[in-house]
């Protein structure tokens, strides 16, 4: 039998109020039919540029915005049906989520021991409370006087790996990482990613790694996911994609990855910018960039449909009529 995906999610929309006109509300459609599944102890990588929504996904994930339409099943309960506040409740302590700013994601006033803490006490307090913290803070490679120290007292990546253990208080088994490294220089970049695959080998967890920098994604991920202006268009297991990336948007984005090869021959660098989510282009939302469009490209949609073992891609070139 089939083991029941951590996260099931299915036509997630998302759209925000930005103002009005001709007394009807203005729309901004931040997400498209979003779907994905992610499997006990997997690492989905969510990549695209600034704007494509991926942030807006990893918080409706978590429960902090409520989609506009679609679904969204965590554990196998729905978050986004009637019984939202009851499902949420019942698998809040299961899932947690890291922020991109570990200063900003800690309060300056709190002992870093009390940060930790604070979501046992917020869950019902623990009698062993300060044996857990101490745990926790061997567990991120931090001395366990750390806890009565400051946060201004560490480096960013000291703060990250700080935030990552007040997010395993509770033993998630789902944790949401939003630019998790975007913040840290190249070696603390790699310390961190190093420990969040650790923690994964040994807790079971499953990642929502959200990222821009593809070459993190490729040390990560499992599999991983593209998004452009709010929809996917691409997902395909980790050597696949890199080996073979399918849609242009895709190839322009690994393409663009600086390799210490002299004789590699580069692609055009796609130009244009990515549309506005107040008024898109009709039809494929890319086209108005893609080297390759085709004249359906401009009013037909296409659909993330299967195109090799675990790939799928949005893309009129691969999916023809």
């Amino acid at each position: 039998m089939a083991e029941t995906p951590l996260v099931e999610v299915r036509d997630l929309d998302m759209a925000f109020p930005v103002g009005r006109a001709g007394g009807r509300p203005v729309m901004m459609q931040v997400l498209k039919r979003l779907s994905f599944d992610i499997a006990p102890g997997e690492t989905l990588g969510l990549v695209g540029e600034s704007g494509s929504g991926k942030s807006t996904a990893g918080r409706i994930l978590v429960g902090l915005l409520e989609p506009t339409a679609g679904s969204v099943k965590l554990f196998g309960r729905d978050i986004t049906g009637g019984a939202r506040k009851a499902n949420l409740a019942a698998v809040r302590a299961r899932l947690q989520f890291v922020f991109q700013d570990p200063q900003a994601a800690l309060n300056p006033r709190m002992r870093v021991g009390e940060s930790i803490a604070e979501p046992l006490d917020i869950a019902g307090g623990r009698s062993d409370r300060q044996v857990r913290t101490r745990e926790l803070l061997e567990m991120v490679g931090l001395p366990k006087d750390s806890a009565e120290r400051f946060p201004h007292e560490f480096s960013g990546g000291q703060r990250q790996r700080i935030v990552i253990a007040r997010a395993l208080a509770l033993k998630p088994d789902f944790v949401v990482c939003d630019e998790p490294v975007s913040a840290l220089d190249v070696s603390m970049q790699a310390q961190i990613v190093n420990l969040l695959q650790d923690l994964q080998a040994r807790l079971g967890l499953g990642y929502l790694f959200i990222a821009h920098d593809l070459a993190v994604v490729r040390a990560v991920a499992h599999r991983v996911a593209v998004m452009y202006a709010g929809s996917l268009v691409e997902v395909a297991p980790r050597a696949a994609l890199y080996r073979s990336p399918q849609h242009p948007y895709t190839q322009a984005l690994l393409d663009a990855v600086p390799r210490p090869d002299p004789d590699r021959i580069r692609r055009p660098v796609i130009g244009g910018e990515v549309p506005s989510l107040l008024d898109p282009p009709p039809g494929c939302r890319f086209h108005t960039r893609c080297p390759h469009a085709l004249p359906r490209c401009r009013v037909e949609v296409p659909m993330l449909r299967q195109t090799g073992p675990g790939h799928f891609t949005a893309c009129h070139l691969h999916n023809p009529p």
